[in-house]
């Protein structure tokens, strides 16, 4: 397994500023060993961290695994943390997506962008960001009031689905 600083050679101090997820996703589809399903679920994933309100899905926490020991797939999801409820008027998530950090201003428009960049067709990525939105919208907040943490916490989280 390596993350992302390791795939893109950048030290650990450079998580957060060295690259974006255009990068990683053009790597993802033109490397993994099925590129296509791989890229699609790091979509979604992008997704679920903005919508979670993690301001920390940095380089180390996207990697790439090699269960056969040659072959990269996209490793499964891993330190995913809505660091808001931690950081009081925290906005930004970790990497820029679509020319922007600011999880309260992205838009389809930027995910677009995003799968433009890296080279990933957008007529494979849109259904599966449609589906994310549909399951947090409808699945979500029944599902938040079952979890094992803060309430005031679960009321931020509800917030940024809101």
């Amino acid at each position: 397994m390596e993350d992302f600083a390791q795939v893109l050679v950048k030290y650990a101090h450079e998580k957060y500023n060295s690259a974006n997820y255009e990068q990683i996703g053009r790597i993802i589809y033109g490397y993994s060993g099925d590129g296509l399903a791989d890229a699609q679920q790091f979509a979604r994933r992008l997704l679920v961290n903005i919508l979670l309100a993690n301001g920390d899905a940095h380089l180390k926490n996207w990697s790439l695994i090699y269960s056969d020991k040659i072959t990269p797939r996209l490793s499964p999801a891993y330190d995913i943390v809505t660091t808001s409820v931690y950081i009081d008027g925290e906005r930004n998530y970790a990497l820029n997506i679509g020319k922007t950090k600011d999880w309260y201003d992205v838009s389809m428009a930027n995910f677009q962008s995003w799968a433009d960049r890296a080279e990933i067709p957008w007529r494979v990525i849109k259904p599966h960001l449609d589906d994310v939105l549909d399951k947090a919208r409808n699945l979500w907040p029944e599902a938040i009031k079952d979890l094992p943490m803060n309430e005031a916490h679960k009321k931020k989280i509800d917030g940024t689905l809101g």
